[in-house]
């Protein structure tokens, strides 16, 4: 939790994993939403590649089979065809926005689709919600910490508040 922050407005919002349930490399979603206003509206919105639509980028430390599984269909709404993955290389992995200079918000509110094909090894188990104005991993602030997450039914939503 981020207890003293103030309400502070974050251009960079990553979702940081750090293992799944099934012990594997993967963990991944099919979408991923952020909303200031207690859930009313979800942004980022629907992505139509890494760097549209403008001022939008999404970035993660990997990504297994592009464009299929890149780091913008995680923000792009669709839930049955397109979900990010990274390679198959050791935690953490991570994936995030960034709504561009002067746009960042205060989230309220993660919400997250679960891609699950095949079994529970791919739910994400183990994860951060992170804040920052720079992008760094070194300079973010932790938002939300998920520890124990073990939803592995294929396509479950869930969503958490953020303190």
């Amino acid at each position: 939790s981020c207890f003293g922050c103030g309400g502070q407005k974050f251009w960079y919002l990553r979702f940081h994993e750090t293992s799944n349930v099934g012990g594997n490399n993967f963990a991944t979603l099919f979408d991923l939403r952020f909303s200031a206003d207690g859930g009313v509206t979800w942004l980022p919105g629907n992505m139509t590649g890494n760097n549209a639509p403008s001022p939008l980028v999404a970035l993660a430390d990997a990504e297994f089979a592009v464009p299929s599984t890149s780091a913008f269909t995680v923000f792009d709404s669709d839930t049955t065809g397109t979900a990010w993955a990274p390679t198959d290389t050791a935690h953490p992995h991570w994936v995030q926005i960034d709504f561009g200079a002067g746009n960042g918000i205060w989230p309220t509110h993660v919400k997250y689709t679960i891609y699950n094909t095949g079994g529970s090894d791919r739910t994400p188990q183990n994860f951060t919600i992170r804040g920052s104005n720079d992008g760094f991993v070194a300079q973010d602030i932790v938002l939300l910490t998920v520890i124990g997450d073990t939803t592995a039914v294929h396509l479950t939503t869930r969503t958490k508040a953020i303190p």
